[in-house]
């Protein structure tokens, strides 16, 4: 076991193409306000001072402008290019997709005190313009700003303007925008609430994951006999969560991720498959039908590593399937219009107060849109390194104490309890 887990870590020789040739674009600090020039001194500033140079953290996102990464099929066929440089739109959205490294949080007893505390309010709004949701709606809010100066100039200078044109744009009632505000609700409504469940989905099937590979290494620590072939199959369960949990951000396997676990030869055969989890799963049945244990033993495995492949195809399906576009475009599209028309029938009666009212309302409407895209796709904003972490370490608990679990139950001895004795206290005879 120490041979296994102490693996010298290697220096990664493939795998990463060279650096593109244009010099990667410095991220603005969150540190920075909406629009503004942040204090490089601030705590803040200082917490995401490694985002204003461009890098990402080892065991973040991964999202470099220079690397491209290729992953090929053995027969040679391209299965899938991730190279973000050549991202449509990557430039513009950069910041926003280095930005949902924030998101991955999990919270512990401090940090529901400070969620639920009384001045969250007062806290929240300080943050307003740190908020990443308000950097990510800044275009389309700049569009309703520029739509509502312009309703507030033709209601100035209605004396300057045709009446067809003042027919076309002014109304009289804003009774249009009342009208199809509640069927904007309900698209807003029905895309947060599937956005939600997608990513109460993928958090729920990650927790069953892992229990069950929990119960899988309990099972081959309890039912396996020490040696090299137990430490083993560990090593390519803790491995297998690491490449699932690069497989679904599309992010390559890189060397330091399960070096710590396995041998330089194992790491690059896992590395080379085509797709890395089921390979580690392969691994581990092989290294457990070479023990020849009990067949129901064995089956009872061979049945926990299945409920860990069906996880693996639910992840892969809900990645690979979204939210139908259409809805997803109609609703944008919807919204954006509805908003630009809003202060041409607000202008009336708000005057001036027309551009705050509106930037206000599409502050929220846009927000909730946001955040129901955001959430979507919650394999790059859920805390999957420390649920990776968590299962390493009860893993090798696991392992670490089975030795003496199974030297509770032992042919040889038999273990009696005194029952004159407190019920935690045994002798051997």
């Amino acid at each position: 076991m120490v041979s296994s887990m102490s693996v010298a870590s290697a220096k990664m020789t493939s795998g990463v193409a060279a650096q593109s040739a244009r010099p990667t674009r410095a991220v603005r600090s969150r540190a920075a306000p909406f629009g503004l020039k942040g204090n490089a001194g601030s705590p803040r500033a200082l917490r995401h001072s490694f985002v204003s140079t461009g890098a990402v953290s080892r065991n973040g996102f991964g999202l470099r402008k220079q690397q491209a990464v290729s992953a090929q099929r053995q027969d040679g066929r391209s299965l899938r290019v991730v190279n973000v440089s050549q991202i449509r739109d990557f430039n513009l959205n950069v910041e926003k997709e280095e930005g949902r490294l924030y998101y991955r949080l999990q919270y512990g007893k401090a940090d529901w005190i400070k969620h639920r505390a009384r001045n969250r309010y007062v806290r929240h709004l300080q943050t307003l313009l740190f908020s990443q949701t308000l950097r990510n709606i800044a275009a389309p809010m700049y569009m309703v700003t520029f739509a509502s100066c312009i309703a507030l100039c033709i209601h100035n200078f209605s004396q300057f303007i045709p009446q067809t044109i003042l027919a076309m744009f002014m109304y009289q009632t804003a009774l249009p925008v009342t009208v199809t505000a509640s069927m904007l609700a309900l698209l807003l409504v029905f895309r947060t609430n599937n956005s939600f469940a997608r990513w109460r989905d993928a958090r729920g099937a990650w927790g069953i994951f892992t229990t069950k590979s929990r119960n899988l290494v309990r099972q081959v620590c309890g039912w396996l006999p020490d040696g090299e072939v137990k430490d083993k199959c560990v090593n390519y369960m803790i491995a297998f969560g690491y490449a699932l949990n690069q497989r679904l951000r599309e992010e390559p396997l890189e060397v330091h991720h399960i070096d710590k676990f396995l041998t330089p030869e194992e790491v690059e055969k896992v590395r080379s498959a085509y797709h890395q989890p089921l390979y580690c799963l392969q691994c581990i049945t092989a290294l457990v039908r070479s023990q020849q244990i009990h067949p129901q033993l064995e089956t009872e495995i061979d049945g926990n590593m299945t409920h860990i492949e069906e996880f693996v195809g639910l992840c892969e399906n809900m990645l690979r399937n979204p939210i139908p576009l259409s809805y997803t475009r109609h609703t944008s599209r919807a919204m954006l219009l509805w908003l630009i028309f809003l202060p041409f029938a607000l202008v009336s009666s708000c005057q001036f107060a027309v551009i705050p009212v509106c930037l206000f309302v599409s502050f929220v409407v846009l927000g909730i849109e946001e955040v129901g895209v955001n959430i979507e796709e919650p394999y790059t904003i859920l805390p999957l390194e420390l649920v990776c972490n968590e299962i390493e370490k009860s893993s090798y608990d696991i392992l670490k104490n089975s030795s003496i679990a199974n030297a509770l139950y032992n042919p040889e001895t038999k273990l009696a309890y005194v029952t004159s004795m407190s019920k935690n206290d045994y002798v051997f005879n």
